[in-house]
């Protein structure tokens, strides 16, 4: 109670992971996102959550980073304006990114679309054109 009564008083944000949530979420999430989020990190996907629970967190400029670390550098007014927009709306990335990767690069049209294991670069092969994320395990940060 006492400590409900200091941060209304003191202007306490919620945080997750000791990181606070961004000040503003994006007001819409365009489904785009969503797909990639699910191809990038196949755990999504695997563990079952839903397309609203995934578009909630990517609505978070915070989680969003944590999603796709290769617009991680955006201010949050930018990401806010680059998460209600297609994938295919948002900037083309620097190839050098992914220059050492231990991990597939998948392209936008593989991320968007899934994408054969067979038609993923190999770790530590040429970066495919138009590089867009590289294939993780596990969660990203803030999803639960």
């Amino acid at each position: 109670m006492a400590a409900t009564c200091a941060c209304t008083l003191t202007g306490c944000k919620p945080t997750e992971f000791n990181q606070v949530y961004a000040p503003t979420q994006s007001r819409s999430v365009d489904p785009s996102w969503i797909a990639a989020a699910k191809h990038c990190w196949p755990a999504i996907d695997h563990e079952g959550y839903s397309s609203s629970v995934i578009e909630h967190q990517l609505a978070d400029p915070l989680h969003f980073r944590a999603t796709f670390a290769a617009y991680a550098a955006l201010p949050n007014a930018s990401l806010l304006d680059l998460i209600a927009h297609p994938v295919s709306a948002a900037p083309a990335l620097d190839a050098g990114l992914f220059a050492n990767s231990h991990s597939p690069v998948l392209t936008r049209a593989q991320a968007l679309n899934g994408a054969p294991t067979d038609s993923q670069m190999p770790a530590g092969g040429t970066t495919p054109p138009d590089p867009f994320c590289t294939l993780q395990t596990g969660m990203p940060v803030g999803f639960r």
